[in-house]
């Protein structure tokens, strides 16, 4: 309850000097993000405009499209998320692999289909070992991937219509890619391992999220 008045506090502020607010909402899943955004929003529509207010939502478990159905499900109308969503991001935390122990092997044909590249260049990966300086995990380290939608006139329209998920999947995909493109250039990169992306994404043999 406090943070909710903390956020009208500050809509109230930047009401009164005229200036942008930007808020990032992390977390949707608890009663008072769920309050936030709804007040946010609908302060959005309350002040006719006097400044704007920019949504941000990041999201950890589901592909970041699935934040607009969240929200949706949590009573907010969708024409009041197509005219204030400005984006929406889901992110993994995947574990670096141990650079003084790791293997590096060719990339079999399946792996290669996973990661969209051709066979016949003989990509090599990595894959962990363990060693004394990674307490024989062979990772040590972690780092992000991450996924982007920005909110395009597109989907804004498609959010306004409240199609269902699949269909704004369909209409972002246009666009941005998923998650599991940051995962295999991070592969390549030989930053982690195509078994911890797998294990944190629900990435296929067919590419699909």
């Amino acid at each position: 309850m406090i943070m909710l008045f903390f956020v009208l506090f500050m809509v109230f502020l930047c009401l009164i000097h005229q200036i942008d607010i930007v808020i990032h909402v992390i977390y949707i899943n608890s009663v008072f993000s769920k309050y936030i955004a709804i007040a946010v929003i609908q302060c959005h529509i309350k002040v006719i405009r006097l400044f704007r207010v920019k949504i941000y939502i990041s999201n950890f478990k589901t592909p970041s499209i699935g934040a607009v159905t969240r929200l949706q499900d949590m009573g907010i109308e969708p024409f009041l998320l197509s005219s204030s969503l400005v984006a929406v991001m889901a992110q993994r935390l995947v574990r670096l692999v141990c650079t003084d122990c790791r293997v590096s092997a060719q990339a079999t044909s399946s792996e290669c289909e996973i990661l969209g590249i051709d066979s016949s260049e003989g990509r090599e990966i990595y894959h962990p070992k363990g060693c004394e300086k990674c307490n024989m995990t062979g990772y040590r380290g972690r780092t992000g991937i991450y996924e982007l939608i920005e909110v395009d006139e597109t989907l804004r329209a498609a959010i306004h219509e409240g199609q269902g998920e699949q269909a704004m999947l369909a209409v972002a995909r246009q666009r941005y890619p998923g998650i599991q493109v940051d995962g295999q250039r991070r592969v390549l990169a030989g930053e982690t391992t195509l078994e911890e992306v797998l294990r944190v994404t629900s990435v296929t043999l067919h590419g699909g999220v």
